[in-house]
């Protein structure tokens, strides 16, 4: 899948010196190494972005790996990035 051969190992901040934030949460689940329940990619399940709208801002995404091994596929990139900002989420 063309999802395939991404990141794998421990999360790490890479802005430590930051304060931390207190938005309200949006979460999610993903698995990487099956294709999306519907739709040809995960940016079309306008179900999701319907979730992501309807919650108040300030909104920070947390999306959690579910696959076997995590870290095996990608979710996250320019297009997820930009619906993302775009529906408020820091």
């Amino acid at each position: 899948m063309r999802d395939e051969g991404y990141i794998h190992g421990d999360t790490l901040c890479i802005t430590p010196k930051l304060r931390p934030v207190a938005d309200y949460a949006v979460t999610g689940r993903m698995r990487a190494s099956t294709p999306p329940v519907s739709g040809l990619c995960y940016y079309l399940r306008a179900d999701w972005w319907q979730y992501v709208a309807s919650v108040p801002g300030p909104k920070i995404l947390v999306v959690e790996d579910v696959d076997r091994v995590p870290g095996i596929g990608a979710l996250f990139g320019e297009i997820h990035a930009r619906m993302s900002k775009a529906l408020g989420c820091g």
